[in-house]
Order: structure tokens, then sequence, then C-alpha cells
């Protein structure tokens, strides 16, 4: 029968990294020949396994090793990817566009507290101060149109594409 001893499973903990991932299995048995390896996602748990059937997400994951050929029985091992640290931290946010990845609007000039929030595969990032400093993108003067007796006027102004204020 196929033991935890013919096949020593290894390296039963490890941290997402985008890749799909797996213990280490010894022994001087041959995988594909001697036995083969199963995955499932633990009843409860997150995580997520390719196409392929291998872990990706961070989640807890049950890895079954059944014995082939002359082997019979199998075994089974609880599999964990942990959840990554953030590895970058929000920059370069512009307060006059709608909030798509690095972008968000509607905000105030000052100084915010800011940070990536936990999800499947990250925790949550540490907090960062981003100071918002509004400015304007005013083109060109418009020059001055003199009111008529059928047509309104306006002064020389300029307009700004990014609040769509007009300023003298």
């Amino acid at each position: 029968a196929i033991t935890d001893e013919l096949v020593p499973v290894t390296d039963l903990e490890k941290v997402f990294n985008d890749n799909p991932q797996e213990p280490t299995f010894g022994g001087m048995l041959v995988r594909d020949t001697d036995y083969e390896v199963s995955y499932a996602v633990k009843a409860g748990s997150t995580g997520s396994l390719t196409f392929g059937g291998i872990p990706v997400d961070a989640g807890t994951y049950v890895v079954t090793v059944t014995g082939n050929g002359a082997y019979s029985g199998s075994f089974t091992k609880e599999f964990v990817i942990n959840k990554a640290a953030q590895r970058v931290v929000p920059v370069g946010l512009i307060a006059n566009t709608k909030c798509t990845s690095s972008k968000i609007t509607g905000l105030a000039a000052g100084e915010y507290q800011i940070r990536y929030a936990e999800n499947e595969n990250y925790l949550a990032g540490a907090d960062v101060t981003v100071t918002i400093e509004i400015s304007h993108n005013c083109g060109a003067l418009i020059e001055e149109t003199p009111a008529t007796c059928i047509a309104d006027g306006m002064k020389a102004h300029y307009y700004c594409s990014d609040c769509r204020k007009y300023f003298d």
C-alpha cells in the first residue's frame, strides 16, 4: 500500500505568488508511474485550481496520493497557500478622473490615508499618506466675445478641462 513513508510529502505551507504551487514529493517512487497526485479545495476554504488541477490561489487544499501499478491505496495531506503581503502601495492617484486602477475622483485637496484592501490572495496593504493637490488644466486664453443685440457675450476666460469650470 502507498504510504507517506514511501512518498514523503513535505513543504505543505507556501505563500501565494501568482503561480500554481505544489508541496514537495520525495522518495524513490516515480510520480505518474507508481503514484498519482490530485487536489481538492478543502470544504469551507477559499482557493482555486488551474485547469490542470494544481492549486493556484490562497486557500487550503486536500492533497491525495494514490498508488498505481504495484502500489495500491492512498493517503491525504493538507496543503495551505497563505495570503501574500501586498508588494506595492498605491501611488500616482489623480483626483480628477474616475476611480479606476490608480485613479480616483471627487476628493478635496488635503492629506488622505489609503491602502489596498485585503482580497482573496493578498493581505491588506500598509497605510500610506497621500497628499491631493488640485491643479487646473487650463488651455489658452479664450478671447472676449462682445454681446450683440441677438447674442450673449462672454468675458475673456480660461476653461479647465479637468474640473470643467471657467476662470477669469
